[in-house]
């Protein structure tokens, strides 16, 4: 299998495992606060490696979300059954997280083909440890 196979199969399996109906009450919180830290590392790395700022703005955007997630778990509230006051600013996390990547990947064709290229031959512990991000400094990619 690939790696990001393997990595999105282990996320999907901890998130039903730490954040399920059946999990413990800190398995959300925990769940929720190492995707914020691991997407917040994420954007600095992918920043100064690719360069590539609406990807770089997802990650950003993703962290932001999944902290808040992390805050609502800790207040006892498991997404997505959270308080209507907060739908509003998750929606709005969650769609500008989505929306950024839809926009790099049309704005920045050639980095992000790289960047697709080498996420293909990197390990599900490459992209655990955030080492998935190739060095595309310096080589243009606006549409090429």
């Amino acid at each position: 299998m690939k790696g990001s196979t393997v990595y999105g199969v282990s996320v999907g399996a901890s998130l039903a495992l730490l954040s399920g109906p059946l999990s413990p009450p800190w398995g959300p919180v925990v769940w929720w606060g190492v995707s914020a830290l691991q997407l917040g590392m994420a954007s600095v790395i992918s920043w100064r490696r690719m360069g590539m700022p609406f990807a770089t703005a997802s990650m950003v955007s993703g962290a932001v979300t999944s902290g808040m997630i992390a805050l609502l778990a800790i207040q006892g509230h498991r997404f997505p059954f959270v308080p209507r006051s907060w739908w509003l600013p998750l929606g709005v996390g969650i769609g500008a997280t989505l929306l950024c990547m839809l926009i790099e990947s049309r704005l920045n064709r050639g980095k992000w083909t790289a960047w697709r290229e080498h996420v293909r031959e990197s390990s599900a512990l490459d992209i655990l440890l955030i080492r998935h991000f190739p060095n595309l400094r310096g080589t243009g990619g606006s549409g090429t």
